[in-house]
């Protein structure tokens, strides 16, 4: 019963996400906030996989809670905001460990990488309270 459920918000997220785009590609004459679209919620990766000469915020979408890790790994040819994406909630260790020679914001991930991961770069800057 959950997954029936879940597969149903599921796909109505989707539509309403198609939906709310579909809105503002229509009116592209309108000076739209960018940065504004770049953060709202209702963005999803398909769209802006299906509209790639929308001036996007990298930043904004690189940090974005409904990109995935493996959207970035998968497309590391975007232009991905490599500072945006340490303040992504979905960053985890493996993800850090493989991309440690990124331009990173040390400071923010220091709040999540494990002791493992400082001692094997003790050349980084971890910003790390005593």
């Amino acid at each position: 019963m959950y997954f029936i459920f879940f597969n149903f918000y599921t796909i109505m997220d989707i539509q309403w996400s198609r939906k709310w785009f579909g809105f503002i590609a229509k009116n592209k004459g309108k000076n739209w906030d960018w940065c504004a679209i770049s953060s709202n919620i209702n963005l999803t990766f398909e769209v802006i996989l299906e509209n790639p000469n929308i001036p996007w915020n990298w930043y904004r979408v690189s940090k974005h809670q409904n990109i995935t890790m493996k959207h970035i790994n998968e497309n590391l040819h975007l232009p991905w905001d490599w500072w945006g994406i340490c303040g992504n909630p979905n960053i985890d260790t493996e993800f850090i460990r493989q991309h440690i020679d990124r331009l990173f914001n040390y400071k923010a991930l220091s709040l999540i990488v494990t002791e493992d991961i400082i001692e094997e770069n003790p050349n980084i800057n971890w910003h790390i309270d005593n």
